[in-house]
């Protein structure tokens, strides 16, 4: 049972007697000038060539040759107009299945109206 006492006691003592804590002030200056873009962009970009000694992949057909380059690394703009065409696109998403939703719900009501004989209602 001593021995276990003496193992908590050494655990509490590393556990007090570390170093001064931060001051709130500087972990705040600190996280206001955090950059999340910037740090998800670095990991992104690991383990990715250099865009000039990426490798490229070659599709098409007789009239078209698209070449893609794959798996290099990307610079600030390039993040930040992925992360646009990307809230775009959601954007787009949801507007396409809003009218979507609306003409097929208008769309019901008048094949109901027309069923019924109403022609100016349908």
């Amino acid at each position: 049972m001593t021995r276990w006492k003496n193992l908590f006691k050494r655990k509490k003592e590393k556990i007090t007697t570390n170093t001064k804590p931060a001051t709130t002030t500087r972990t705040f200056k600190e996280w206001d000038s955090f950059d999340a873009d910037k740090e998800l962009l670095n990991l992104e970009n690991e383990d990715m060539h250099d865009p000039e000694e990426a490798p490229s992949m070659v599709s098409g057909t007789k009239e078209v040759i698209n070449v893609d380059c794959v798996n290099y690394k990307k610079d600030r703009e390039e993040y930040d107009l992925d992360r646009e065409l990307e809230d775009r696109g959601k954007d787009l998403k949801q507007r396409t299945a809003y009218r979507f939703n609306t003409s097929h719900t208008l769309k019901e009501d008048g094949n109901k109206a027309l069923k019924k004989g109403n022609l100016k209602e349908a």
